[in-house]
C-alpha cells in the first residue's frame, strides 16, 4: 500500500478526541486513545478527505464522503483495505481501553448480546471443530416447528443454531461467516450467509470476537417446497474479505475448499 492511502488514513482519525496510534504493519490499524489529542501529520479531516484516492486499477476506490463519514465520531480504530476499494470501516472497539466482557457484551444491540456468553450452553449435538486464528466450532442443533429434528420438512421454516468459541481474540481483519446449504447431489442450492442476528447488518462478526466467548449463531432458513433432493448438507466456514480468503480447517471434516461439513439431514417432501 502506498505512502498516499497511508497519508489520507493518519488524516482520517484526526478527529479523534486523543492520541492516534497508527501502526506500519499491513493491515494497517489506528486507535484512539483517550488522551490529549495529537494530529498525525497536522491536516485536517476535510482537506485531506477532499483528495480521492488514486489507483488507476481501482475505478470503484472510497470517495472522501465514504473517508468523512467513517473517521468523524468513531471511537475506536479506523481501518482501511489494502486492497480495491480501500474501503475504510470504524473497529467501534477502543483496544486502548480495558473494558470487562460485561461491558462489552452491553454495547451490543440487545438481540446480539443474548448471544455471547463466558460459559457454553448446553446443545444438542456438541462437535470439536477448529479454523485458523482460535475459531472453533463446538456444538449445534436444528429446530423446527419449536422442536428439535432429526430429518427436515421441505417448505417449512427452520432454524440451524451454531455455538462459536474464540479461543484467542483474531486479528483484526474483516472476517465473515459462510454457510451453504448443499443437497445430496453436492449441488449447491443455498447461500444463507446474512440470515440471523449475528449476520445481519453490523451483527457481531468473528474479527470482534474475545478470547473466551462463545457466541451462539442462529440461522433462519427454509428448504423449497420442490427441494426434490433426499438430503440436505450444511457446510459452513469463515471468509477472509480484506484477503479474498477462507481461513483455513485445522481439524474437522473439509470439502478441500476450506468449507466445514457440519449437517447432513434427510429431507421429507409434502
Amino acid at each position: 500500500m502506498g505512502e498516499r492511502p497511508l497519508a489520507v488514513c493518519r488524516a482520517a482519525v484526526a478527529a479523534c478526541p486523543g492520541r492516534v496510534r497508527v501502526t506500519e504493519s499491513c493491515p494497517l490499524q489506528f486507535t484512539c486513545a483517550p488522551e490529549a489529542p495529537e494530529s498525525s501529520d497536522g491536516d485536517s479531516v476535510d482537506e485531506v478527505c477532499a483528495t480521492r484516492i488514486t489507483d488507476p486499477s481501482c475505478p470503484n476506490a472510497s470517495t472522501p464522503e465514504d473517508c468523512r463519514a467513517v473517521a468523524v465520531g468513531c471511537l475506536g480504530r479506523v481501518l482501511v483495505s489494502t486492497r480495491c476499494p480501500y474501503e475504510y470501516t470504524c473497529d467501534r472497539e477502543d483496544p486502548t481501553r480495558s473494558s470487562s466482557p460485561e461491558e462489552s457484551r452491553a454495547s451490543l444491540p440487545r438481540e446480539v448480546a443474548a448471544l455471547v456468553s463466558r460459559v457454553p450452553p448446553s446443545m444438542a449435538h456438541p462437535v470439536a471443530y477448529r479454523f485458523a486464528e482460535g475459531i472453533e466450532l463446538i456444538g449445534y442443533e436444528v429446530r423446527q416447528g419449536g422442536a428439535e429434528v432429526d430429518a427436515l420438512a421441505a417448505g417449512s421454516p427452520f432454524v440451524v443454531t451454531l455455538l462459536w468459541h474464540a479461543t484467542s481474540s483474531p486479528p483484526h481483519r474483516h472476517y465473515r461467516l459462510f454457510t451453504h446449504v448443499v443437497d445430496a447431489e453436492d449441488r449447491n442450492r443455498m447461500n444463507i450467509d446474512a440470515n440471523g442476528p449475528l449476520r445481519r447488518g453490523d451483527g457481531y462478526p468473528p474479527e470482534r470476537w474475545r478470547a473466551g466467548e462463545y457466541i451462539l449463531d442462529p440461522i433462519e432458513a427454509e428448504l423449497p417446497a420442490d427441494w426434490g433432493s433426499a438430503e440436505m448438507q450444511l457446510y459452513v466456514g469463515v471468509h477472509d474479505t480484506d484477503n479474498d480468503a477462507r481461513l483455513a480447517i485445522e481439524r474437522g471434516p473439509t470439502d478441500g475448499e476450506d468449507r466445514l461439513h457440519v449437517i447432513t439431514l434427510p429431507v421429507r417432501g409434502d
